[in-house]
């Protein structure tokens, strides 16, 4: 079970990492959508862009609150092909910030996973001690843009 679950978090970091590197964040650009909800394979997709600057309640007490500006949050249902899972994009975090946001992660027990920070991109992935994340947390940041995801 925990070579699957670490697969499943390889393999949404790999996809995030693919999707996030050659774009640039345009959420300053696009007007607000302030709830577009979609039904795709049986499974319930949501993203909410009108709530800026808020954390997902279903965080608080799981994983520390970044020092960032959140763009957009998604969550997918538990019949998604991935799982429960929750997207947050995110804009305006420093790289100390991001290294800090890492560590803390660390110390919470998050671990297991990638560790990767090569001076334009910082990527981390991990299962907690207690197993409480099925997906565990993925949390990706591009120096360039200052921009980033975390999954949980």
């Amino acid at each position: 079970m925990r070579k699957i679950t670490l697969f499943i978090i390889l393999a949404i970091t790999l996809i995030l990492f693919c999707a996030c590197t050659p774009q640039k964040s345009t959420a300053g650009d696009a007007p607000a959508n302030t709830d577009a909800s979609t039904t795709t394979q049986g499974s319930t997709q949501s993203s909410d862009s009108s709530q800026l600057a808020k954390w997902p309640d279903e965080f608080n007490g799981k994983l520390p609150t970044p020092v960032c500006k959140i763009t957009d949050v998604t969550r997918y249902d538990e019949n998604s092909m991935s799982g429960k899972l929750t997207l947050v994009n995110f804009s305006d975090m420093s790289k100390a910030d991001a290294e800090t946001y890492v560590a803390s992660l660390k110390a919470m027990g998050f671990s297991s996973g990638i560790d990767l920070n090569d001076g334009t991109k910082i990527v981390f992935s991990g299962v907690g001690t207690d197993q409480s994340a099925e997906n565990g947390i993925n949390f990706m940041y591009l120096n360039s843009d200052q921009t980033g995801t975390i999954s949980y």
